[in-house]
């Protein structure tokens, strides 16, 4: 009895070092942006900025949201 080759499931995507380089130059300019909006300045989808930012350039996108919220010590309009 012959069993068909097992599929080999979900294509991986070929990382692009370029990409790296992009995202982490727009984050370390404009660190408080959200990555939406650091997306649609790269013409990158936020799907894949995301992964990008975790998993290459080890930024955790939860702290992000939370420095974005925070003010800052130079923000007398409180």
């Amino acid at each position: 009895m012959h069993h068909p080759p097992k599929s080999p499931g979900r294509p991986k995507t070929v990382r692009n070092p370029g990409h790296e380089d992009r995202v982490r130059t727009t984050f370390q300019h404009s660190p408080l942006r959200s990555v939406l909006q650091h997306s649609q300045a790269l013409d990158m989808s936020d799907r894949r900025v995301g992964p990008i930012l975790h998993y290459e350039l080890h930024f955790y996108l939860f702290y992000a949201d939370f420095m974005r919220n925070v003010p800052t010590i130079y923000d007398l309009s409180l």
